[in-house]
This record gives C-alpha cells, structure tokens and sequence, in this order.
C-alpha cells in the first residue's frame, strides 16, 4: 500500500499575525523612493540597487530622484548594519553627488561624518570605491573643502592612494588634488606624508592616475616646504625621467608645471643643474614638436634664472638666443612664457647686452599690439630694461614706429602693462626728438590720466615719465593746460611714500621754469610742500628740494616766506612784496592777478616791479592820515613828487638831480620805507634799480 494522504485538517495553520509575503514590481521611481524609509534589510537593498541604476542612466533621472527627496534617507543608511545595504547605498550617492543639486541638497546636512565613515580600513573594497568618489564630488565645492580640512578627513585619502584598487587610487587622488587647492590643506597632506604616496602614483598603470597625482603634486609643491621634500625624495628626478622619456609625452606638461614650482628654489635648481636636467629642459624647449611642452619648459626656465648665483650656467648654454627664437612662433601661450623668460634675463647686464644685440626690435614692437596681455607686459618691460641707458636701442625701437604702440599701451586696463610703457617712455624721453613724438602722439595727457589711478606703481610710473617730458616747454604749457600741475600737487598727499617723493620731484624739475613754477604756487604747492618738510612723519629730503626749487623762481613768494634774497636772487618785471608770511600753511600767497582783483583793504601797501610799462596809475585810497591830505585822487607820479619833494626828510633833497631821477628814487623810497597799514597801495614802478 502506498503511504496515505494527508487530510485537509492535517496542513499546518501559519500564525494568525504574520503578513503573507508580496512581490511587488515597480516602474515608478517614486514607489523606489519611498521604500527608502522601509525597515526591511532586503527592502533596502534591492530599492537601493534599482535607484543606482536609474540614476546612472543619465542626469535628467539624477534630477527626478533628487526632487523625490532621495537623498536625506540614503544619506542615513550609510551607516546602516547589512553590508549590502550600506554598499548600495554608498553606490547611490556615489553616483548621484555628481550632479550639483546633489551636492547642494547634502550641505544642508551632516554628511561629512557618515561619508568618512566609508573610508575605513575594514569597509569592503566596493564601499571604500564610492565613498572615496563621495570624497571626490563633494571637494569641488568650496565650502565642502573648507570643511574636509582636517586630519581625521584627509588621512584616509592619503592612505587609499596606496591601495591595490586603481578606482579606489583614482577617486583618493582626485580628491586630494581638489582639496589641495585651498592652502590651509598643503600642511596637512605633508604631515601625513601624502608627497612620498603621490609620487608613487607616477609609476601607476593607468594615465588618468598618473595626472591626478600631477595634478596634486602641482598644487602642494606651491608651498616652499612642500618643493624641498619634493627635492629630499627623489621627485624633482622622476620628473626629469619621465620628460626624457617619449612614451610619456602626455604627462610632460604635466611634470614641467610640478618642476616649475620646485625650480622657485636655489637648492632645487641646484639639483637640476647637477644632475643633468638643463638640458632636459633645453631638449623639449628646441625639440618638442609640442607648444604646450615649450611653454611649459620656458617658463620653467624663468623660475630657475630668477636666481643670480645660478644664472651662469644658463648662460653657457646660450639661454637668451634659445628663447629669442620661440617669439617668432606663432603661439601666445610659448611667446607670453619666452617673453617673460627674456624679461627676467634683461635685468642681468651680461645677458641685456646679448639681448639688445640678437633681439628682432622690430618683432617686439609688434609684440607690443598681442592680444595676450602677458606677451605685452613681458614685452614692454623687456624694452624698458633695453632702452635703459642704452641709445643704440632706443633709436632702433623709434624707427620701428614704437612711440604710438606704447602710448596706446597707458590706456590699458592691466596696471603692469601701463607701468612698463610708461617706463619706455621715460626712458626714450632722454631723446629731444622723441619727446615731440610722444607729445605729438597724445603722451602727455595719457600721463596725466594716469595720475589719477588707483595703483601706485602705475601712478608713479606716470609721474617719472611726465618729468622726464617736463624739459621742453610745449609739454610744460601742455601740462598746465590739461590740469597737469593740479593732479601733480595732489600727488604730495600720497599715502604712498614713493608716490609723493616722484611728485615732489616732478616738481622740482618743472619748477625751472618761472611760469611753471607759478602754476604750481597756484594750486597750493609752497603750502602742501613747507607742510611736508615741517612734519615729523613725512618729511622728506625730496620736499625740501622742491620747496626751494620752487621758492628760488618764485621770488615774491620766497621773499614773503623767508624776508631776504639771496645775491644770486634777481628779481625782474612781475616782482611785488605783498608783506611777510610767517607760516604758508596758515597763510597762501596770493599772485598778482589775484591780488589785483581784491578790493581795497587797510592791509601794507603791495609793491609791484614793472620795468617795461610807463606808470599809468597809481590807486591811493585815504580817509584818515593828514600827512597825505596834500594827494588828491588820480594824482600820477609827478604830482605825488611835486606834493612831497619839499617835504622834510621825504627824499633827502632833490637840487641838482635829474628830474626822473629823483622822481624814481623818491616814489622807491616811499612804497619800501614808509609803512601805511591802513592804506591799500598797488604801486606800478618803472625803471627801477637796485642798488647795493
């Protein structure tokens, strides 16, 4: 017999509170969503791993899951107890954080912690992947940068760039390489050894590995501890191997821009002499068919000849004519790195004087019109070192038509672009010719704008420049006629220390000249000037210098100052005595015109020296002294004399004296011996001499 069956009532009954399992099918990605706040560990695992997928698929599912609010509860099962749920999870966020809005959305909460939490030792290798990715996306955020900037945060990268998992190298090298653009992070990597773990990624099997720790490398060596442990583990020579080696040609770039920063430093660049790596550098400047490459290794070459000591061996091997020939290529990028090499080079007399020889005058004029402002500041600061003292130069630029080019350059909105043509033209000012070229191409009030600048550099370029012009008096009358004298005098009032000592020397010079000097008492230069040579702070030899400059050609002003002349003082047509001044910072003098149009007042007579005009007037203005009740208004010269020839001890008797004579000498003694405070007297005196 076959075993019986069993009866109906014989089948176990399942417990009346347990639910019967459902498989549920969902093509909804809100229905996923929410299964993110289910308790069930297989729930959790599968929701996660469909999310990852769909979001993987392109950035626009990325957005629909962001505005399902999948984040905050993803977040919260990174710190899950299941693996596999902890594990999708992680590849969720990896995923998603790379989309901004991600990133936006984590900030507003504490997502640091649980992500670090993935970069455990322990964790399994697919968690330590995307939570070094997490790392990675979070860090190109600036505020998420500021925030990782602590041990706890950066040690785990450092210690992942060791790991035997490429993705794993890849996201930890990324991300450093990220927070490593913010300087307080440098010291941290360093401490944590992270120089010796990113050079070891440059023997790394995979390219995009060896860039990043480029990449890093670049930004931690911008540190001057960084660039000498670079040095103590061997980093600058695997740098230099990897350039001489043709199958890296893409990482050579890469290694310049590294070997750039370490090449800032002597002990560095010592090395690199010593161990063969100039003529690397030398190599890939003549024969990389790269532009990228030259630019790289020119500018490499500028760091390193920055230092004297160090400049002669440059200079066997003929560095100047090296990087003369890349400005004839047509690449911004290698001209702006040769320009600026050569620029460096121009400041060594041994190489300037190779320099003005081999160099195509005529190519940097034109240089001087790039489009690249480092081509044109390089440039003109390479022709203002040239045309330093050096005529030959000066004379081969001017033929080459580089007045205007230069003068269209102190419009430009870079302050070293202005400042170095500003500083050519200084230089080609030492040429009478070429002054009526730069006045006739608008110099002059192109400098004078330049006064008004905010960089002091450019301000007191401007000012050098203005006073070498100053010597030919088509620019003085220019400068007075443009508000010149004016911005000048402001000047003296400079924060800036050089700025005011360039002005007060401008000054000086364009005090040469009378009228110049007058122009500049106008505007308040005697009382700015005395103020600087009275202060305790500011004085300076350069204001005392200009104040006498000034006072020496404007003799009224210097005689109310000071009350005496000096024998080399000769006063001429124009010179009055307004009366004495003790103080020009409480007191302003007046000049003539000014004073011609006060009004009477009971102030000391004002005596005027007029030796080309006759007499026409003579304004004597009184109510109250009886000794010249005999004046009568519009009483002239004569009638003055015939009033008080006889008068006792007025002239001291005038028999047997020529008659204009004795009027000269009596109307001379009146205005200088008599005193009357209570009249106001503009006197005209003609012929007078002084004797004695």
């Amino acid at each position: 017999m076959g075993p019986k069956k069993a009866g109906k009532n014989d089948l176990k009954t399942p417990p009346l509170d347990t639910f019967d399992p459902i498989c549920v099918e969902s093509t909804t990605p809100g229905t996923v969503a929410l299964m993110l706040n289910s308790t069930e560990e297989e729930i959790l695992a599968k929701a996660c791993l469909a999310i990852y997928k769909f979001a993987e698929k392109c950035d626009a599912n990325k957005e629909d899951l962001l505005k399902l609010g999948v984040v905050s509860p993803l977040l919260k099962l990174l710190s899950h107890n299941e693996k596999t749920v902890k594990r999708n999870a992680s590849m969720v966020l990896g995923v998603l954080l790379a989309h901004h809005q991600a990133r936006q959305m984590l900030r507003t909460l504490d997502y640091l912690p649980a992500i670090v939490s993935l970069l455990t030792p322990e964790e399994d290798m697919v968690i330590k992947e995307f939570g070094s990715l997490c790392m990675s996306h979070i860090a190109k955020d600036h505020s998420s940068k500021v925030h990782m900037q602590t041990a706890d945060t950066l040690k785990p990268l450092v210690h992942f760039l060791s790991s035997p998992d490429p993705d794993v190298q890849k996201n930890s090298a990324e991300a450093l390489a990220l927070v490593l653009v913010e300087a307080e992070s440098r010291p941290l990597v360093r401490e944590l050894k992270g120089i010796p773990a990113l050079l070891n990624l440059l023997d790394a099997e995979y390219p995009v590995i060896q860039q990043l720790a480029l990449n890093a490398l670049a930004r931690i060596t911008e540190e001057v501890e960084s660039r000498l442990e670079m040095k103590e583990c061997g980093g600058q020579d695997k740098l230099i191997q990897i350039v001489n080696n043709s199958q890296l040609s893409d990482l050579h770039v890469d290694c310049l821009v590294v070997l750039q920063n370490c090449l800032a430093e002597e002990q560095c660049v010592q090395e690199l002499l010593s161990s063969g790596g100039l003529e690397t550098l030398l190599k890939a400047i003549t024969e990389s068919k790269s532009n990228e490459v030259k630019q790289a290794a020119a500018v490499a070459v500028a760091r390193a000849i920055r230092n004297p000591q160090t400049m002669p061996a440059f200079q066997e091997k003929e560095i100047e004519k090296v990087l003369l020939t890349l400005l004839s290529l047509d690449h911004d990028g290698v001209r702006a790195a040769a320009a600026e090499a050569i620029a460096v080079m121009t400041g060594y007399s041994s190489s300037k004087s190779i320099i003005a020889a081999c160099a195509d005058m005529a190519l940097l004029v034109q240089l001087l019109g790039s489009k690249m402002v480092k081509v044109q500041e390089s440039v003109a600061l390479i022709l203002a070192n040239l045309t330093c003292g050096n005529r030959s130069v000066i004379s081969l630029i001017a033929q080459e038509g580089v007045t205007e080019p230069l003068v269209n350059l102190l419009s430009h909105s870079t302050g070293a672009v202005v400042t170095n043509a500003a500083a050519v033209l200084t230089n080609m000012a030492t040429e009478g010719n070429l002054r009526t070229d730069m006045e006739q191409c608008g110099a002059v009030p192109a400098l004078i704008g330049l006064l008004q600048a905010r960089n002091f550099q450019v301000v007191r370029q401007g000012v050098l420049a203005l006073t070498a012009l100053m010597v030919d008096v088509d620019v003085r009358t220019e400068l007075c006629s443009c508000g010149g004298v004016q911005a000048l005098v402001q000047l003296l009032g400079s924060e800036d220390e050089s700025v005011m000592r360039s002005a007060a020397w401008s000054i000086t010079v364009g005090a040469a000249d009378t009228q110049t000097a007058v122009e500049f008492t106008k505007h308040g230069a005697l009382e700015v000037l005395q103020a600087l040579s009275l202060s305790h702070n500011r004085s300076s030899g350069f204001a005392q210098v200009a104040l006498q400059a000034l006072l020496n050609n404007n003799l009224p002003a210097k005689y109310s100052l000071t009350g005496v002349l000096a024998p080399t003082d000769i006063i001429s047509d124009g010179f009055y005595d307004c009366g004495p001044a003790r103080s020009l910072c409480a007191m302003k003098i007046l000049c003539l015109e000014e004073l011609a149009q006060q009004a009477v007042n009971d102030k000391r007579p004002i005596i005027v020296v007029n030796a080309l005009k006759p007499l026409e007037y003579v304004c004597i203005v009184s109510d109250d002294d009886d000794d010249y009740d005999d004046v009568d208004d519009g009483d002239g010269i004569d009638d003055i004399v015939d009033d008080y020839g006889d008068s006792d001890g007025a002239c001291g008797g005038g028999s047997g004296n020529n008659d204009d004579e004795y009027k000269r000498s009596f109307f001379l003694n009146t205005c200088i011996n008599f005193h009357v405070p209570h009249y106001g007297i503009i006197c005209s005196v003609w012929g007078l001499i002084f004797e004695g």
